[in-house]
């Protein structure tokens, strides 16, 4: 095929004509551009690019997308809403440190808050985690109470960050009573295991109204 523009450039060569010489060697030189365009076309990867990667450039023609320099690539059916109009590879720009990582807290900073958070562990020697030591939190009001929820989570941290042993053992042995003492009472607003407040340091079901039943409770505390 490449080769028939080249056997009609050597006829005309021998049968003369200026003017056919000069069209045929204009014909061969855009025949030329066309290829290297088309390799050119065929090499460039800038487009290959992976779809969770795709950067919008929030254009909705394909005219108007490549005159912006951007890749156009209809997607049909398109579940993931990828964008057809999306930026090159290496063309948008990426987030960067100006220094490198540090700690978030000093470590006076984290044997602060270390004793603020084991200072709400086993108030009162009951085995129950009180959610705020004060009884006028922020516009929240009165949180001097124990949550099913917040106990599991607060003694799960304890023993992923500290291990059994003393003082971490005792209070894990409180903790455990006292779960077992929360389901063994009678709950006036329906299911104890559903409860999720208790009173401190009574240990009582939550007489006030309340957003009932949460069930998430039981199951934190067995894990």
């Amino acid at each position: 095929f490449w080769l028939k523009p080249f056997e009609h450039f050597l006829c005309l060569c021998r049968c003369g004509g200026a003017l056919q010489l000069f069209l045929v060697v204009i014909f061969c030189r855009l025949a030329l551009s066309a290829v290297v365009a088309a390799a050119v076309a065929f090499t460039d990867d800038t487009c290959q690019v992976e779809s969770m990667d795709k950067v919008d450039c929030n254009f909705g023609d394909q005219s108007s997308c490549e005159a912006a320099g951007c890749c156009w690539k209809p997607l049909i059916p398109n579940p993931g809403n990828l964008p057809w109009c999306y930026h090159k590879a290496g063309t948008v720009k990426t987030c960067t440190f100006k220094s490198g990582p540090q700690q978030p807290f000093s470590a006076v900073e984290m044997q602060e808050v270390r004793a603020l958070f084991e200072a709400n562990l086993d108030i009162h020697g009951s085995g129950m985690v009180v959610a705020a030591p004060d009884h006028a939190t922020g516009p929240g009001g009165d949180y001097y109470f124990a949550w099913q929820r917040d106990d599991a989570l607060s003694m799960g941290a304890l023993l992923q960050t500290s291990g059994l042993g003393g003082d971490v053992e005792t209070k894990m042995d409180h903790w455990l009573a006292w779960v077992e003492r929360s389901y063994n009472q009678t709950d006036p607003n329906g299911d104890i295991m559903t409860e999720p407040k208790f009173v401190i340091p009574s240990g009582v079901a939550f007489p006030g109204g309340w957003c009932r039943p949460q069930t998430d409770g039981p199951g934190l505390r067995a894990i």
